[in-house]
């Protein structure tokens, strides 16, 4: 288990101190360091910071597919059914067309003005609730129990 210390100062007098602690622990740990909890909050942070910063292309070009089983199950067990569909559609079409091994940026901007996976891009921010809503809860509810 990952843990991360936050300065009770700091925390009592700037609350954004342990959103950035949250965040700096799912953004660096690696899968094998984590809670089951904390892993879903990972596999969906990094989930969504890919996609946001470059779409589903980014996302399969730097995570790969080997944790999208597990990120498909993170977004069952926090019941978003939209991302799952979402994820898994886009592997399926990631399977069966293959992303160019890309080394370069010219190579990575070739590959997304074709824009292969944009349908998905779309589709994601559709969804009613958002990854950012589950990871504030997620970390909300840490809070909860820290203080008790």
């Amino acid at each position: 288990m990952m843990r991360r210390k936050v300065n009770r100062r700091a925390y009592d007098e700037w609350n954004g101190c342990a959103w950035n602690a949250f965040v700096d622990l799912v953004a660096t740990g690696e899968p094998n360091d984590f809670t089951d909890i904390q892993l879903r909050a990972h596999l969906i942070f990094w989930y969504d910071a890919e996609v946001a910063n470059g779409g589903h292309l980014q996302y399969f070009v730097n995570q790969g597919t080997e944790q999208v089983a597990a990120t498909l199950q993170a977004w069952k067990d926090v019941e978003m059914p939209c991302h799952q569909r979402i994820l898994s559609d886009a592997f399926e079409f990631v399977e069966l067309n293959p992303i160019n091994n890309i080394e370069t940026v010219e190579e990575y901007v070739a590959e997304a003005i074709e824009d292969k996976l944009g349908q998905f891009d779309s589709e994601f921010y559709k969804c009613d609730r958002q990854p950012m809503d589950v990871l504030e809860g997620f970390l909300q509810r840490t809070l909860r129990i820290l203080s008790n």
